[in-house]
């Protein structure tokens, strides 16, 4: 295989500058979803397809596809929402097809080997799996590691993931092969720890709040649990005020983000000026003008604002900002009627769900990756995002929804009202 400069790819070069992996990703996804909505269709019936499809993330989805004709290269951008498109179909008709607890264990079993595989590499392989220094933009991240990706803050949503979700929802995997999934366990707090990524870390911190505060919730009342986690929330806001200083230089950063509040700033100034409202086409980072002006600005090529919401308002404005935002507290309010009325597998199925819509909202805080599509997560958080989001608004009404949480072969334990 080539690369753009004509010279064999060779794996040891720096893959932030060419990624042929990257190159072709998008094609097999959309491949692979569009096959997979059409045999699932067939299969399933149509009927049954519709009725699993969350209407409310539609707008957001024609709106992205909609962007391509504004935007500054339409190609890439059409790409790029059709991929979105396919992919809210595509993954919301198999998590219902294959159960909320087995779509939960897949998605278990993914991170565990991509942790396990990125930790392998970075010990066995350092030049492909550690940031060595050589690369053209990423010398300062040289000793952090970044396992099978191009880059450290790529490794570091599934470390997080996988950091919490290992130890907490372990018990859903019969028969497991716990030598391999202490491995596992081993491998995700070494690759958040030595990928250095700050994000990750506040990530993986957050689900494991998020996570009691679940258990708290289907145990006790809930009004007593929301002051608690309100007296909480409130404590460790003025905890983290009052140290700031110190907790950033505990995971090796500024209270700048590393210059990501610079880049913050421009953003906004950018956004105000142009394309406040529509933006500059779906997946597009804030377009070519944006791009060179950031370039010149900060001496090195930024895509994107360092921040999901920031970068989400340079492609699609503030229409699609909201579009895309308001699914989430849906989603999230289902998941929190829900496992107050579910028992077993069910319940922590939506837990662990609602656990990684909450980690990606955070995730979405400093990285700009967190709300795509097209990210090497996104199949995780936007999994759990479509399948509460399609669940019915109240546990009663649940009849044409009681294979979603458990596979056709099995019993469906869900209180019928």
């Amino acid at each position: 295989m080539s690369t753009p400069t004509g010279k064999p790819f060779n794996p040891f070069d720096d893959p932030t500058i060419y990624d042929p992996i990257g190159a072709v990703l998008g094609y097999l996804r959309f491949s692979f979803t569009t096959l997979a909505t059409l045999f699932i269709c067939l299969r399933m019936g149509f009927d049954w397809a519709a009725a699993r499809i969350p209407l409310q993330f539609a707008p957001f989805a024609i709106f992205a596809v909609a962007s391509s004709w504004w935007a500054d290269s339409f190609s890439i951008a059409l790409q790029n929402s059709l991929c979105l498109f396919t992919m809210w179909i595509a993954v919301s008709l198999i998590v219902h097809r294959s159960g909320a607890a087995a779509a939960v264990i897949a998605s278990m079993y993914l991170t565990a080997l991509i942790v396990v595989t990125s930790a392998f590499v970075a010990l066995v392989f350092p030049k492909i799996g550690i940031h060595t220094g050589n690369e053209v933009f990423q010398a300062a991240h040289a000793g952090r590691w970044r396992g099978i990706f191009a880059h450290k803050n790529s490794l570091g949503p599934w470390a997080a993931y996988g950091s919490v979700t290992f130890f907490t929802h372990i018990r859903m995997i019969k028969n497991a092969n716990m030598i391999f999934w202490w491995i596992a366990r081993i491998s995700a707090v070494l690759c958040l720890l030595l990928s250095g990524s700050a994000t990750a870390l506040f990530v993986a911190t957050t689900m494991l709040l998020v996570y009691f505060f679940l258990k708290l919730l289907c145990q006790s009342n809930g009004p007593t649990v929301i002051v608690i986690a309100a007296i909480i929330l409130v404590s460790l806001g003025y905890f983290v005020n009052l140290f700031s200083d110190q907790l950033w230089a505990l995971v090796g950063r500024d209270a700048s983000l590393t210059g990501r509040s610079e880049i913050w700033e421009f953003a906004r100034s950018y956004i105000w000026d142009e394309g406040l409202f529509f933006g500059q086409g779906f997946m597009m980072e804030g377009g070519a003008n944006y791009l060179s002006r950031m370039t010149a600005l900060f001496l090195q090529p930024i895509a994107g604002a360092e921040s999901g919401y920031l970068t989400l308002i340079l492609d699609l404005g503030l229409i699609g900002f909201v579009l895309f935002i308001v699914p989430y507290f849906s989603a999230l309010r289902n998941g929190l009627q829900w496992i107050r009325v579910l028992e077993g597998e069910e319940r922590s199925a939506v837990v662990y769900m609602s656990m990684t819509i909450i980690g990606s909202l955070v995730h979405g805080i400093s990285e700009s990756t967190a709300f795509l599509a097209t990210g090497f997560d996104g199949v995780i958080c936007f999994g759990a995002l479509f399948f509460l989001l399609s669940l019915p608004k109240s546990p009663a009404k649940l009849t044409r929804f009681s294979s979603s949480f458990s596979s056709e072969t099995s019993q469906a334990k869900l209180p019928v009202a």
